[in-house]
């Protein structure tokens, strides 16, 4: 698991597990982060191993309403096939050691998520095993009650409580050759989670600009990197607001407001625009009352503005 580019280890030191799914109800996203009290690398000196001191678990879960838990007694409810992302670091001082996973293992026997109430103690258990490129791994990752309970079952779905609180924590890994059946690493360690977050991430998010659709006001957001007129690119980001709108959308509403305006009585003398329209200016305003863009950023891209008018009415 982790410390610097010095040393690369076998599955399972820091790992990353990509394994698809179809059909989900709510996909959930957990952040686990605490204390290692104890470390065994089967790859690590004694002191290697004794310098880990913390651990990070980034995981998905993708809660399906068909089939459903293959437990649910009450107390406990149990899932097959629904982690999707599993990625589990732990680190200490001299140590910064990565391996990733590729993002479709092969050949999965075991893909459980255990969320249990039983005799009293809240339990949370993920296992994994797959085979990669000649290589067959299993992880083990399990949380057990140390003071308050920490998994709501009463909701539609599984939950962990978000916030600082302990848990007891249990890892094991191995990861043997396929053909010769011999172990080539293995994982023991044991720690205290300091913190736990779940949040529940929607998959309606068709244009991926992180906002849900059903809240989306832009569900087709131009995600370019930084705000452009056209030919002249200002070098401002290019954020998207809470609405989901990002500012080149917002500038597109402007130029698609000024082609809706009705005809000019005057016909081939309309006026042309000058400069930035007043629907412009507030897309810039808006946006550093937002804190999407700074003081500095706002000035830029009004001059930019004035820049591109200028050019496009021939104007030095």
């Amino acid at each position: 698991m982790l410390g610097n580019d010095s040393k690369k280890i076998a599955p399972a030191a820091a790992l990353l597990v990509l394994l698809t799914a179809s059909g989900c109800s709510e996909l959930h996203e957990y952040v686990i982060e605490g204390e290692v009290t104890s470390f065994e690398y089967s790859e690590f000196s004694s002191v290697e191993n004794d310098a880990v001191s913390d651990f990070k678990l980034e995981a998905q879960v993708d809660f399906f309403p068909f089939p459903g838990p293959y437990i649910d007694d009450g107390t406990t409810k149990a899932y097959n096939d629904i982690i999707e992302y599993f990625n589990l670091v732990s680190s200490g001082a001299q140590l910064d050691i990565v391996m990733d996973f590729p993002e479709f293992p092969d050949n999965v026997s075991i893909n459980n998520s255990f969320y249990s109430k039983a005799n009293g103690v809240d339990v949370f258990l993920m296992e994994l095993d797959y085979e990669q490129s000649g290589l067959r791994t299993y992880h083990r990752f399990e949380m057990s009650q140390l003071g308050s309970p920490f998994i709501d079952l009463v909701t539609a779905y599984p939950e962990l409580f978000s916030g600082s609180y302990a848990t007891e924590v249990a890892y094991e890994s191995q990861t043997t050759d396929v053909a010769t059946t011999a172990v080539v690493s293995t994982i023991s360690a044991a720690g205290t989670t300091t913190s736990v977050i779940d949040r529940v991430i929607s998959e309606l998010d068709l244009d991926g600009d992180g906002i849900d659709d059903a809240l989306d006001q832009c569900p087709s957001s131009d995600l370019a990197e930084t705000v452009s007129f056209n030919w002249l690119e200002t070098g401002v980001a290019n954020p998207v607001g809470a609405n989901g709108c990002s500012l080149m959308d917002r500038f597109a509403a402007c130029e698609a407001e000024a082609e809706e305006q009705p005809s000019s009585p005057w016909g081939w003398f309309q006026p042309v625009v000058s400069g930035p329209t007043q629907c412009e200016r507030d897309v810039i305003y808006g946006a550093q009352n937002e804190g999407l863009i700074d003081y500095t950023e706002g000035r830029m891209l009004r001059r930019a503005l004035s820049t591109y008018y200028n050019a496009e009415n021939g104007e030095d």
